[in-house]
């Protein structure tokens, strides 16, 4: 299992951490579901960081969980869920990385690809069991197997 988030451990000289790495098997994956997307082609072996500005940013979708205890539980297991999703997806606009998990309901991590090819975690929300089929019908997430 991943190591857990402490957000505690932000401060004035640590302004992000490392949340996960794109592994080869999801890069060729995400690269298979998506052929004509180009902003996939250089995202092996690159680190997520997370900017401790987006954990205020995350906050705002804390009212979309069932209770505060859900919701920090799920921010706590972040790197857990990048590292060992369930589902990986990718919405329309092609910009970023879904990795999907179940954690009682199905959590989505959003990743956003930079035009250089970084990555940053941009921000964490539950969907329904609904949503979820509606990503995989209209084929904007895949069930992820290792």
């Amino acid at each position: 299992m991943a190591d857990l988030l402490d957000i505690e451990q932000f401060s004035d000289d640590n302004k992000f951490v490392i949340v996960g790495e794109i592994d080869e098997c999801k890069a060729v994956f995400l690269r298979e579901k998506s052929p004509g997307n180009n902003l996939l082609n250089g995202i092996k072996g690159k680190k997520i960081l997370l900017w401790a500005n987006r954990i205020e940013y995350t906050e705002k979708h804390k009212g979309n969980f069932q209770t505060a205890d859900e919701y920090y539980e799920c921010l706590k297991n972040i790197t857990n869920i990048i590292d060992n999703p369930d589902y990986l997806g990718l919405p329309p606009h092609d910009d970023s990385i879904q990795f999907i998990k179940r954690m009682g309901r199905a959590i989505i991590v959003a990743v956003r690809i930079s035009n250089k090819g970084n990555l940053s975690y941009r921000t964490m929300y539950p969907i329904t069991d609904s949503q979820l089929n509606d990503y995989l019908r209209k084929n904007r997430a895949w069930k992820f197997d290792k």
